[in-house]
């Protein structure tokens, strides 16, 4: 596998320049918890939807963390089963220090386990990943981990999620003989996302607090 020509297959990063005025400490009260580490570093990440794209969705927090540590764990995969209550257990294929691919056994979306792959690039302030056969009842799962220092101990922590549903999932729903819908799949995701990032602020914190 090629991991170097998946970039412009899977994933697409965007950024936007900050205005001066908020370099300048000018900060408009208005800006969405992505927005305001951007405005603070220069750059406010953007993911608009891509076409192919069946949902997205985006959830952030605010880690008393320094970036280092944050971005340690999550390229530590060997603490998610700790961490994450729908892993049962990961395994390493392969690591060179920025591509990663491994295997996980989770929960699925309908009630059973599920073995999959997920191959991650890691970049310093950005984890891309992508599961080449996702889970039921998935088609396509992809996403991205962003990571902006907001001090020297504070990250602020952003997980975006990518998904279409199968293409037998959405057959049978239009037949009515299941109860995965778009909403049902995002409210699953949804859940997720936002457990791994509580889940990583308990862990980081109780972390810096042993330190301090």
């Amino acid at each position: 596998m090629n991991l170097e020509n998946l970039d412009s297959e899977f994933w697409t990063p965007h950024t936007k320049d900050a205005s001066d005025s908020v370099r300048n400490n000018d900060v408009d009260p208005d800006h969405t918890v992505l927005e305001f580490p951007g405005s603070i570093s220069g750059s406010t990440p953007t993911t608009p939807m891509r076409a192919s794209f069946g949902g997205e969705l985006m959830e952030a927090i605010v880690l008393a963390a320094p970036l280092a540590s944050v971005r340690q764990q999550l390229v530590d995969v060997s603490v998610w089963p700790v961490l994450l209550a729908h892993v049962h257990h990961v395994k390493v294929n392969y690591d060179d220090g920025m591509y990663q691919e491994v295997s996980i056994d989770l929960e699925d979306g309908d009630g059973g386990t599920a073995s999959v792959r997920s191959v991650r690039r890691c970049e310093p302030r950005r984890i891309r990943f992508f599961q080449p056969d996702p889970p039921r009842p998935f088609g396509h799962l992809c996403g991205e981990w962003l990571i902006h220092p907001l001090g020297q101990n504070t990250t602020h922590l952003t997980l975006v999620l990518r998904w279409t549903l199968s293409a037998r999932t959405a057959s049978t729903r239009r037949s009515g003989d299941t109860n995965m819908s778009d909403q049902s799949a995002e409210r699953l995701l949804r859940g997720r996302a936002r457990a791994a990032l509580l889940a990583r602020k308990r862990s980081l914190e109780w972390e810096q607090a042993q330190v301090a």
